[in-house]
């Protein structure tokens, strides 16, 4: 069983096993593996593959047609000071450069 939460899917997107997502936007025709989790501001374009075992955080765009191997993570950790209090968050995005 799929744990889904406050997930806007697009059109024919295929799921696979179970996944934890929430607060996410998933495109049209996008397939994700199972033992996925894909958090909160998480914007992944149409016609994507992402494979099992991934980890996407928040933060994290991933553009049209890309590919995502088998236990990738993404990590969200650019933050343009030292100082935990003044640590802005930024966005951090995947494109296909063979598009």
């Amino acid at each position: 069983m799929s744990g889904l939460v406050g997930v806007e899917l697009g059109k024919d997107v295929k799921v696979f096993g179970p996944i934890n997502a929430y607060g996410c936007k998933i495109g049209d025709r996008t397939k994700i593996g199972p033992f996925v989790e894909i958090q909160k501001d998480v914007s992944i374009s149409e016609d994507c593959i992402v494979s099992s075992h991934s980890f996407i955080c928040s933060g994290v765009s991933i553009w049209a047609r890309t590919f995502v191997g088998h236990g990738v993570m993404f990590i969200n950790d650019k933050f343009d000071s030292p100082d935990i209090k003044n640590w802005v968050f930024k966005t951090t995005e995947m494109l296909n450069l063979l598009n």
